[in-house]
């Protein structure tokens, strides 16, 4: 009892007299402590002195240290930080930065040995594992101007290359300030050398523009078809400063001639770089239809109205990705322009959203969401046409069935009703249709014309119809002639519409494989296509297919015609939820984007 009560005393003293525990010696190691450290170590006393006072002169290496601040990326420490890839036993590394945003398509870079021979090649802003030794880098692919750095690797160690090259960036709009695809050709002044061919975005495809790496000079911006000396149809710019980010704006008119331009301005600049892209389109077409029947003596008009609404939200930041989109696409017909004969031909609203993660320059995982369903609640309204054998009928009956039986009996009907003008048949968002997908996606081909990407991973599929009803024609039933049904209504005078149940629902999981295509295939032409295979673990044979394909001819800056091409092919096992059909359209639509 005196040892456990003297225990006891011990904790007690120990919880009093306890004190924290000591930090860890040092300072803590953040990017921008490794940033100042990377500037201390390069600059003298004298340097250290002028940057701390503000006093700069006009040769000091800090001039060079301002130009960072012209970038559009992050700081060359939060660039080395970002890459979380560790550098393997017994090697060094070699890092050349990004000067661009995100996204924008910057010149590769390729690392040679004392022989010339490739070791690797990739894109800017990553780390490249190497022995420990001399090697050249060659920065982009320009014959006219090659731009190569020698750099030594040490072991254990991060070699960051500080640009000694100034970057272009070259945005064509239009002369609404809207981005455009126009073509533009680069030349040097001195000495006046051809350079190569460019061209600007469509952000409503979510282009990325390319970023040109060229030695400190001036340079020539010509309209397509400009000769290098012309006097018109050109602009110049200047790139002073060695490692000096440079964004400049071409101005053309709707055939390609160069009205102007100059530097971007500070609000303009702010709206092109956020890693958010919004694009927002309206569409839709009216078709008249007049038929005459002289033999029939008959004659008609339909009228078919076609609303269609893209919104798409993109996010772009180092190596993540993100694509959101809402398309509403809705279709309502008349006849002989009578509100009450209104239906809904096509009726869908679908959101999609695909994040992506660049693991490896071109391979990373996946993860999708889809929602998909209609829109607006469908009816079918009262038979009031005359027909053959019942031109007398007095009233109309809806015939309410829960399946289709092998012989139809009164006992079959769970309900007749003869008041009713018209029954809802579908509400509103029924059916509705969920998907999600986590894999791998490989960036397959990425250039000027095509960007191509193939994911293949694991899915879910879940559908469901509730209330939902399908009108049944009588040449699909068979009647069994002794009840009173078949005498009263399917042999009788009364007016009838069938209804039967068409409720049910499927949860299915399998691998799916897609394949996304962008392609630019001129100034004015585009096009992009969805491909999606799904092949559920219950029914791998039978897989569902889904195509998407849309090719568009930009007309002007914001008026656009629409070629769109659907294909659904969903083989479920419950027959309900079966679909097989494709659709064709033209449209002409509208584009906003900012």
């Amino acid at each position: 009892m005196i040892i456990r009560f003297a225990t006891l005393l011990l904790i007690l003293g120990s919880l009093v007299s306890a004190r924290p525990p000591q930090t860890l010696p040092g300072d803590e190691l953040s990017n921008s402590n490794y940033l100042n450290y990377m500037v201390k170590n390069t600059l003298s006393e004298q340097e250290l002195q002028e940057l701390q006072s503000g006093k700069i002169g006009d040769n000091s290496t800090i001039d060079t240290i301002k130009l960072f601040l012209t970038w559009n990326a992050p700081s060359i420490a939060d660039q080395i930080a970002a890459d979380t890839a560790m550098i393997r036993l017994g090697m060094g590394a070699i890092f050349v930065p990004r000067m661009s945003e995100p996204g924008a398509i910057e010149p590769d870079i390729m690392i040679k040995n004392e022989t010339g021979k490739l070791l690797q090649a990739g894109q800017t802003g990553r780390k490249f594992d190497l022995l420990p030794g001399m090697y050249t880098i060659h920065i982009g692919n320009l014959a006219e101007f090659p731009l190569t750095r020698d750099v030594y690797v040490e072991e254990g160690k991060v070699t960051p290359v500080m640009p000694d090259w100034c970057a272009l960036r070259i945005e064509v709009v239009d002369e609404n300030a809207a981005p455009i695809r126009g073509e533009y050709d680069l030349a040097s002044l001195d000495p006046l050398t051809p350079i190569g061919r460019g061209r600007g975005r469509d952000i409503d495809l979510n282009e990325d523009l390319r970023i040109w790496f060229v030695p400190a000079g001036t340079y020539k911006i010509l309209g397509v078809g400009a000769s290098l000396n012309s006097i018109s149809n050109f602009l110049t710019v200047r790139l002073p400063h060695p490692g000096e980010f440079v964004r400049f704006t071409v101005v053309q008119d709707t055939i390609g001639k160069i009205l102007g331009g100059g530097v971007l301005l500070e609000d303009l600049q702010g709206r092109n770089n956020s890693s958010w892209t919004h694009n927002f389109n309206v569409g839709g077409n009216i078709d008249f239809n007049y038929v005459s029947d002289k033999l029939a003596d008959t004659s008609g008009n339909t009228t078919a109205l076609s609303l269609l609404v893209y919104d798409r939200l993109s996010f772009k930041r180092n190596k993540v990705e993100i694509s959101n989109l809402i398309k509403a696409d809705v279709t309502l017909s008349t006849d002989e322009f009578k509100l009450k004969t209104l239906r809904s031909t096509v009726d869908e609203l679908r959101a999609t959203t695909l994040m992506t993660y660049r693991l490896f320059p071109r391979f990373g995982p996946y993860a999708r969401g889809e929602y998909v369903s209609a829109i607006l609640p469908k009816a079918v309204k009262a038979l009031t046409s005359e027909i053959v054998e019942k031109s007398a009928a007095p009233t109309h009956t809806f015939i309410y069935l829960d399946s289709v039986p092998k012989q139809l009996r009164d006992t079959d009907v769970i309900k007749f009703d003869s008041t009713s003008q018209s029954v809802v048949v579908s509400p509103f968002i029924s059916p509705v249709h969920l998907q999600t997908g986590v894999g791998g996606n490989v960036q397959v081909m990425r250039n000027r014309v095509a960007n191509m990407r193939f994911l293949t991973g694991f899915g879910l599929d879940y559908e469901k119809k509730w209330d939902s009803w399908e009108a049944k024609a009588d040449k699909d039933l068979v009647i069994d002639s002794t009840n009173s049904i078949y005498t009263r209504y399917y042999r009788g005078n009364v007016l009838h519409t069938t209804l039967v149940r068409s409720d049910d629902q499927r949860f299915e999981y399998g691998p799916e494989f897609m394949l996304n295509t962008n392609l630019y295939l001129s100034r004015y032409i585009s096009a992009e296509s969805d491909i999606r295979l799904f092949m559920p673990t219950n029914r791998i044979e039978t897989p569902d297919f889904v195509m998407r394909n849309l090719i568009s001819l930009h007309i002007t800056g914001n008026l656009i015609l629409d070629y769109d091409y659907n294909y659904s092919l969903v083989q479920a096992s419950q027959e309900k939820l079966q679909t097989d059909q494709s659709r064709h359209r033209v449209l002409i639509r509208l584009s906003f984007s900012k």
